[in-house]
């Protein structure tokens, strides 16, 4: 079994969580318990380490989402690989979930209107 790595920074304003290994059932708590923890208005999901993610790390990223959307407050996925991109168009989450090329993008796509 593969553990998840988190790590935290900030970025041109903007919170960002880098992921890297694996997101599944096991290591979702632990991701949902460190995000509650921390006070962020924008936030960048990189997933530009993340190997492998089923649907209990779907379901992170769309509660992260209800969390941080609204007024002066959101969420990018930056770095999203091929096959999780099209997990998220398969899902419809591209809909919902936006996304960045890298960690830059993502904090530009962040910033106050």
């Amino acid at each position: 079994m593969h553990g998840l790595d988190i790590d935290v920074r900030t970025a041109r304003g903007c919170t960002v969580v880098a992921l890297s290994g694996e997101l599944d059932v096991y290591s979702e708590r632990a991701l949902r318990k460190d995000l509650d923890a921390l006070n962020a208005q924008r936030m960048v999901l990189d997933l530009s380490g993340l190997d492998f993610c089923d649907s209990s790390g779907l379901g992170v990223m769309v509660g992260l989402h209800k969390r941080l959307r609204g007024v002066d407050s959101g969420l990018v996925l930056a770095g999203v690989s091929e096959h999780l991109a099209r997990v998220l168009r398969i899902t419809g989450l591209t809909k919902v979930l936006a996304t960045a090329a890298d960690v830059d993008e993502a904090c530009d796509l962040l910033k106050a209107p």
